[in-house]
């Protein structure tokens, strides 16, 4: 329910946004998702992806565009109201690192590519003025 609650109760006000999904990225390969759904296949917005990839470069943080076309993803939502959407996801192979394979831990959990994460989203931000 989480990000089609979110549309029902804001959607107005999200109009226009630019939406980023962060999806477990604490661990495996940072990787910008290119295309991605199950049921339906969307594409990330192209201008939205170059801003990812942009901000990566000028920060020295290896990203890589991945498809993920077997599963949906909290993005979907905002795909099908056709908003500039693109996920980040750390992914070991073609699944999220660490997904679905035993209790939920912080152990494989890397502070430091979160941190990079976090400056990768803001430089994606701040140069887009």
């Amino acid at each position: 329910a989480g990000a089609r609650e979110f549309i029902a109760n804001h959607g107005a006000e999200i109009n226009g946004a630019i939406v980023i999904n962060i999806e477990g990225v604490g661990a495996g390969e940072l990787s910008c998702i290119v295309k991605e759904g199950a049921d339906r296949t969307y594409t990330a917005d192209r201008r939205v992806v170059g801003m990812i990839h942009g901000a990566a470069k000028h920060l020295n943080i290896p990203i890589h565009p991945r498809m993920l076309t077997w599963r949906n993803t909290d993005a979907t939502p905002f795909y099908e109201r056709k908003m500039r959407t693109v996920s980040i996801m750390g992914l070991d192979g073609d699944a999220p690192a660490s997904w679905c394979w035993g209790p939920d831990s912080s152990d494989g959990v890397d502070p430091q590519l979160m941190v990079e994460v976090a400056d990768l989203i803001a430089q994606a931000i701040r140069a887009r003025g």
